[in-house]
């Protein structure tokens, strides 16, 4: 306008040429005018459609890029007011993008403002101002707004549509996994019955594979009427419905199958097809035939049980009753069932008379099982009463639910007498076993006491509560646990033991001999019987002592008897060894030595020797173990003695004629019964003399041989007989023989034990003795012992040669001439001998010098100081030294207690040197 107003004063005040261009200039002007009115007319309009408009508007423009323009559509949809959205600067308007989708929207911009080719709309999440993002599609172009190139946009919020979009696609992905993955068959037709899609089960029901199915016209291929009526019906809008086999047309197989059809419409009453649903029944049809085939077994479980079985509803209405049932009851099934149980069942208490209550009931209150009172007596439909054990339970279905109940009950009237008659029964037991004055108990093979009676208390001092659940094995006395223990393991394999004896623990801590009776069952319990036998135990010890003392003491007045043989005989050797040692003196003494002088003094000494061992074999006070020994060499040993004690007139007849005279015994008491029967039969004769023989034999006894005998075997045996030929015996003499302290000799010429010592010598070797006896014509004495087979290992072997060594000898003797002898034994042999005459010499030696000796030979009778306690101190000293221990008697020590010591060898003396020099060998090669 101030254009406008220059050119008209210039008009007015200047020349014609003047006007002409001020009118020229004056024309532009008005056409810029115009312009402008149009421009502001359309910026005018553009103003009020964009604010009208539905999208959200924004211009953007500049280097960098701002907005210039928004309508109120796109403040609702970015949140910002258009006053803000005006004031961001280039990098601001970046924030209304979302971060993951920024760079797209970045790059689309710049290809924009390039004029590069880009998708005219697209769509991407705004950043709304409080913080919510929103999904916009977006409209853009180039455009000259106020004379620059600039970008408009316009935005539509797709939000809803978008989260549309989302849930439409996640219905279709459920129901396509629900389709696809559905435990039933789902099939699909179209209006003429054209498979459209089925899901995998319907292919694994129909053993078809999807792929072969499409295209499928079930109207045109199936071939069973009933399932292609199913599939017309619901083509028809009717419910169509199938059950059977279905044959597939495509593989064959056949499956038990279960179908509805039902058609599928439109939301305007038209219908696009039909759908079909498929389950295999093959499961429930194997299940119906097993249901069936268990109710069957039920039936005839029901039928057959030795029970009475009543079922019930929920009212307590009888539904069901088997054959016992109906017996005991009285009512046949059809015609209680339907009835209240009290109908059918009346119960009563047998001592009251009073109803009990309704089982059903009590049931049905606690759901569990309940089992009926004692006394219970059920009345049967005729009257009759009879005692019944009852329980009855809840029926639940698969899940939980309460159905009704069972009883199951069965007539206990006999059981229960019986039970009266075995309580009265155990009531008496009890009583007996209260009363009885042995020990009886009852145990397990675990080894504790399960019951014991009083007597326990009475004879041990423990009460029933001290005893029972406690082990028995505590109370045995440890010497006898181990032959316990084999009795128990007896026990547990099912077998008796009788006569078995151990020692229990008082409550004092004494102890008592107890004697056993056990027998096992089958449940491996023990039931036992015991006796205390203490007092017969100490009686019989006594017994012993006693019948010890009066063995010894006839001992004795055997070699009193043979007192002048003894002497006979070791006179006549004395005389030997004198007369042949001055035969040996005198040639000496010339110059000459005789050997046969010699080896007659040697021989002289061994039948010393073996005298002096006979009187000590004869003597000795303690019994030995028994062991093999050679019956025909005692015999022969016996008789020397015998022969030099007897009378010049009495004849000595001998007869062995066994190849074989082993047996298991003691050779100390063979030798007694030897010198016990010979000294009778030589009293037995008369003045003038007479005959002893003396004969041993073998015999078999078979069994009807060994039943003649008392507690004899068959097998093979020895027979000693000792006959004379004196004047005999009857029969009141005879019967008596055996008896301790009879005797026919005059007072003082015996103790009348000789023959009741054989008798228990012979039966404790497992033999028997007979007598034959006539008067006046003598006796004869039959000894039978049971065999062994084998033969004694011998002593001596005279043919070995004597070992020798040269190792250094300690010996120690308080005899100077034995120790002299010793020494130069020794040293022929090759040792080196040190020698002491007394145990304390030879321990100052010793300690001296205790690494200079390898073996020490002691004698064991010394004075001040014993062998075997000089052999104590050496050990002391030196755990391992090697010891040989010589004694010629004594009844300190023997080859056991040497060894118990710690001392290598025991030797008897007097010796042979070859034993000597093989047991110097064998101690020195141990050590």
């Amino acid at each position: 306008m101030v254009e406008l107003s220059s050119a008209a004063r210039l008009y007015q005040t200047r020349p014609p040429f003047i006007i002409a261009v001020a009118k020229d200039r004056l024309l532009n002007s008005a056409k810029l005018l115009g312009t402008m009115i149009e421009r502001k007319r359309a910026e005018e309009s553009f103003r009020i459609l964009c604010e009208q408009s539905l999208q959200g508007i924004a211009i953007f423009q500049g280097s960098p890029s701002r907005i210039v323009f928004v309508n109120p559509k796109w403040a609702e949809i970015f949140g910002y007011t258009m006053e803000e959205a005006l004031s961001f600067s280039g990098d601001d308007k970046w924030k209304l993008v979302h971060l993951d989708d920024r760079e797209m929207v970045r790059k689309y911009y710049h290809d924009r403002l390039s004029d590069d080719k880009v998708i005219p709309n697209y769509q991407f999440r705004i950043q709304r101002k409080d913080g919510a993002a929103r999904w916009v599609e977006v409209f853009a172009g180039r455009v000259n707004y106020r004379g620059e190139i600039s970008i408009q946009a316009a935005y539509i919020d797709i939000t809803e549509r978008k989260q549309a979009e989302e849930a439409l696609f996640k219905s279709e992905k459920r129901y396509r996994l629900l389709f696809d993955h559905a435990p039933i068959g789902i099939v699909h037709f179209d209006h003429k019955g054209i498979h459209l899609a089925s899901n995998q089960k319907f292919s694994d029901i129909t053993g078809t594979p999807r792929e072969r199915l499409i295209g499928f016209n079930a109207l045109e291929k199936i071939r069973d009427q009933q399932l292609l009526q199913a599939v017309k019906a619901a083509l028809d809008g009717r419910l169509g419905y199938y059950e059977g086999n279905y044959l597939s047309v495509t593989s064959g197989k056949v499956t038990p199958i279960r179908a509805v059809f039902q058609q599928i419409p439109y939301g305007d009453g038209a219908f696009y097809g039909a759908m079909g649903i498929i389950e295999d029944v093959s499961v429930q049809k194997r299940t119906e035939q097993a249901l069936a085939a268990e109710k069957e077994r039920l039936a005839v479980t029901l039928s057959s049980i030795g029970d009475g079985v009543i079922g019930t509803d929920l009212a307590g209405n009888v539904t069901l009753l088997n054959r016992v049932a109906e017996n005991l009851t009285g009512w046949p099934e059809e015609e209680a069932i339907g009835r209240p149980l009290a109908r059918v069942f009346p119960i009563i208490n047998q001592i009251t008379r009073q109803v009990c209550e309704d089982p059903v009931s009590k049931v049905l209150k606690s759901g569990r099982i309940i089992t009926l009172a004692n006394h219970t007596v059920l009345i049967s439909r005729t009257g009759a009463e009879m005692i019944i054990a009852d329980s009855a339970a809840p029926i639940l279905d698969e899940n939980g639910v309460l159905l009704g109940v069972v009883l199951v009950f069965r007539d206990t009237t006999e059981q229960k007498r019986a039970e009266f008659a075995l309580q009265n029964k155990t009531e008496e037991l009890d009583r007996f076993f209260s009363l009885v004055l042995d020990l009886l108990c009852i145990a397990d093979t675990q080894g504790f006491f399960r019951r014991v009676n009083p007597a326990w208390e009475k004879t041990l001092g423990y009460g029933r509560e001290e005893l029972e659940g406690s082990k028995f094995l505590d109370f045995v006395h440890p010497e006898d646990l181990e032959s316990t223990l084999r009795a128990v393991d007896r026990l547990s394999a099912q077998e008796e033991v009788y006569d078995f004896v151990n020692r229990y623990r008082c409550k004092d801590g004494s102890y008592r001999w107890i004697e056993w009776r056990s027998s096992p069952d089958a449940a491996g319990l023990i039931y036992a019987a015991a006796h205390d036998i203490t007092d017969r135990r100490r009686a019989e010890e006594d017994r012993k002592k006693l019948e010890a003392q009066l063995r010894q003491a006839q001992k004795m007045e055997a070699i009193g008897t043979l007192a002048g043989g003894i002497a006979h005989d070791f006179n006549n050797i004395l005389g030997s060894i004198f007369g042949y040692t001055q035969l040996a003196m005198d040639d000496a003494g010339s110059g000459e030595v005789n050997p046969e002088f010699l080896e007659e003094i040697l021989n002289a000494g061994k039948r010393a020797r073996d005298l002096v061992k006979q009187i000590l074999t004869i003597s000795r006070q303690t019994e030995q173990e028994k062991k093999p020994v050679e019956v025909a060499s005692i015999l022969k040993e016996s008789i020397k003695l015998i022969r030099a004690s007897l009378p010049a007139n009495i004849i000595i007849e001998q007869e062995i004629s066994v190849k074989e005279s082993i047996i298991l015994g003691d050779p100390t008491q063979i030798h007694q019964v030897v010198i016990n029967l010979c000294t009778n039969a030589a009293h037995a004769m008369p003045e003038d003399g007479g005959v002893l023989g003396i004969k041993l034999s073998e015999l078999f006894l078979d069994t009807d041989s060994a039943a003649r005998y008392i507690n004899l075997k068959p097998g093979r045996y020895l027979k000693l007989t000792v006959s004379d030929t004196g004047q005999g015996m009857d029969s009141s003499i005879l019967e008596r023989i055996f008896d301790p302290f009879f005797t026919t000799k005059e007072l003082g010429k015996g103790t009348g034990m000789g023959l009741a010592i054989v008798h228990g010598i012979v039966k404790n070797h497992g033999g028997a003795v007979s007598v034959n006896s006539v008067p006046g014509q003598g006796s004869a004495f039959n000894i039978l012992l049971p065999m062994l087979q084998g033969q004694p290992e011998s002593t001596d072997n005279y043919a070995e040669t004597i070992p020798r060594g040269t190792e250094t000898i300690l010996l120690i003797d308080d005899e100077p001439g034995l120790l002299d002898t010793g020494k130069r034994i020794l040293e022929r042999l090759g040792y080196r001998v040190t020698t002491k005459t007394s145990g304390v010499d030879a321990l100052d030696a010793f300690m001296a010098q205790s690494a200079s000796f390898d073996l020490i030979i002691t004698d064991m009778a010394m004075p001040n100081m014993t062998g075997d306690k000089l052999a104590r101190e050496i050990l002391r000293l030196r755990p391992n030294m090697p010891i040989i221990l010589c004694t010629g008697f004594s009844e300190a020590v023997n080859e056991e207690r040497a060894r118990d010591i710690g001392v290598r060898g025991f030797l008897m003396k007097p010796f042979d040197v070859r034993i000597l020099a093989k047991l110097i060998r064998k101690v020195l090669e141990e050590g």
